[in-house]
């Protein structure tokens, strides 16, 4: 068994209250919702890349801004990855009504996913871009 010995950190609780701040602005504050933006604008871009080329409405619906939307809840920021609303057309051919039938196929009609592999291959670039977004946080918490 190993032997433990006890000791004090000069500071500690002052570090404690920081590491507390520190958290509450990864989970909710400005950085953190900057942060997964930018992972979700990742995802967005890679499934705008995968998405068949015969259709610009779709593609065009991934590139929006409206396409990665954040926001803040009781358990922390939330990012969602989906087809903006595309102005000018009509309710039925928004890609979000019909996206799901070239992810997942119809009767008759083989399925070109472009979600789940633009997900898959896009993760680490996502955790690195949002790293390089939070990597800061800590400097830029108020002391007090």
């Amino acid at each position: 068994m190993a032997a433990s010995t006890p000791m004090r950190i000069q500071g500690g609780p002052e570090l404690v209250t920081a590491l507390k701040r520190v958290k509450g602005r990864m989970e909710t504050g400005p950085e953190a919702m900057e942060a997964l933006s930018a992972g979700g604008r990742v995802i967005a871009d890679a499934w705008a890349a995968r998405v068949p080329v015969l259709d610009g409405n779709y593609q065009a619906a991934m590139r929006s801004p409206d396409a990665v939307v954040v926001r803040d809840s009781k358990t922390g920021a939330r990012a969602t990855v989906k087809p903006a609303r595309l102005a000018g057309l009509p309710r039925n051919d928004q890609p979000r009504k019909y996206g799901h039938r070239l992810e997942f196929g119809l009767l008759g009609i083989t399925a070109q996913p472009s979600c789940r592999p633009a997900v898959d291959s896009s993760k680490a670039q996502v955790a690195a871009v949002m790293a390089e977004h939070l990597a800061d946080i800590a400097d830029r918490t108020p002391k007090s």
